[in-house]
């Protein structure tokens, strides 16, 4: 009997048991063994659960041997594997998924390595792609420099608020600096506040007023004390647009403290 039959023949209460109990194992054999039940199942709750453990899955020890399966999996499996692919990512494994991105002319290969990408969140992870971003040589409208940009926007720390508006700053080209300039503004991380508060102010990586309107208003998303007080300083500025949007971005922020 297949282990597919088998594990179907099971009762429903111990099937999902012996899910956790094969990739409890840690072997690649019984990850295999995951895999190949999940290619075999309709789709349906049972299929949901093996996903779903699959995503909360350490298989991190795996990650050759699933890229070199990535074709034969499931698209369900390969969803919930992406995502915890990319969750645990560490900066080799995303530089070896950029090498998979940029040495392919397979769509499934650039697209399945977008996936996992999109999932990073380590600061680790995130550190190597901040580094794709400070590369000249990499244009913002290459489709893995934007979702690199995307991707540190959603964790950016001061290092990744300082190269985005770098980045910003020496973008000429009108519908790339919009698009750059929309994802900074929605940057909302605690630990991006002060480099904001500086880009905000102008300094070596925001020298050109529009990359500093970028900066004021990603400071609405920072309703504190210290913000205000950087933005009443700012309406004093020579350059009128900072100066009107600075106070713009305090009348948002006022109500929320309470003014």
């Amino acid at each position: 009997m297949t282990l597919v039959a088998s594990f179907l023949t099971a009762p429903p209460e111990k099937q999902m048991l012996l899910i956790r109990d094969l990739l409890g194992l840690g072997t690649t054999d019984a990850l295999g063994g995951v895999l190949h039940l999940s290619r075999n199942l309709p789709p349906g709750e049972l299929k949901s659960q093996i996903c779903q453990e699959l995503l909360r899955a350490d298989l991190s020890g795996h990650r050759d041997f699933l890229l070199d399966s990535w074709r034969e999996i499931d698209p369900d499996s390969r969803r919930a594997l992406a995502q915890s692919l990319g969750s645990s990512a560490d900066s080799a494994f995303v530089l070896k998924l950029v090498d998979c991105f940029e040495s392919s002319t397979d769509s499934f290969t650039k697209t399945s390595a977008m996936q996992m990408l999109r999932a990073v969140t380590s600061k680790e992870a995130i550190l190597g792609l901040t580094g794709l971003l400070a590369d000249p040589q990499k244009p913002l409208s290459e489709p893995l420099i934007n979702v690199a940009t995307q991707v540190v926007a959603q964790q950016a720390t001061a290092p990744v608020v300082n190269v985005l508006t770098a980045r910003l700053d020496r973008t000429t080209d009108a519908k790339a600096f919009a698009e750059l300039a929309e994802i900074v503004a929605g940057i909302r991380t605690p630990s991006a506040r002060s480099a904001l508060l500086y880009a905000a102010r102008g300094n070596r990586d925001a020298t050109r007023p529009a990359t500093r309107l970028t900066a004021i208003r990603a400071l609405a998303n920072y309703p504190a004390a210290e913000t205000v007080e950087t933005l009443q300083q700012l309406q004093n500025d020579a350059d009128p647009e900072i100066r009107k949007t600075a106070a713009a971005t305090t009348a948002k922020i006022l109500p929320i403290l309470g003014h």
